[in-house]
């Protein structure tokens, strides 16, 4: 990865220009092979300064949620849903669940990455339930 880690307010900045373009990028160790979340100096698993930002399919399954009832300013309706997922490489992530009946949603429900405007208008990784509301095997 070209090194923009000496200055640590740009570590993410591919992260939010992929999630413009509609794509979820995780980073990935070169030393260990392994996938972490969030941008960070060092890998998370080896403490390696050798990894690269990779796309991630999206695919992932609800490990844990809340309903959030309060809203956050006029943008965003409550109620809504926070979820966190575990992506298929093994990282969880946290992220607003589109669309979504809070009274429908549960652990391990399948989950697919989709790309949303936050609440201040920047476009983000966001999920939605993945083929209705089938759960996980």
């Amino acid at each position: 990865m070209p090194s923009p880690r000496s200055n640590l307010a740009d570590i993410g900045r591919p992260y939010f220009e992929a999630a413009e373009r509609g794509q979820l990028l995780l980073p990935r160790c070169n030393s260990c092979g392994r996938h972490f979340f969030y941008g960070t100096v060092l890998c998370q698993h080896c403490r390696s300064d050798d990894w690269d930002w990779v796309p991630s399919a999206g695919n992932g399954s609800i490990y844990s949620y809340t309903v959030v009832h309060r809203p956050l300013g006029s943008s965003l309706k409550a109620p809504y849903v926070v979820v966190v997922v575990t992506l298929e490489e093994g990282v969880r992530v946290m992220a607003n669940l589109l669309d979504a009946d809070p009274e429908a949603v549960a652990i391990d429900q399948r989950v697919q990455v989709d790309f949303a405007p936050d609440w201040q208008g920047k476009v983000v990784p966001m999920f939605r339930l993945a083929g209705g509301s089938a759960k996980a095997e």
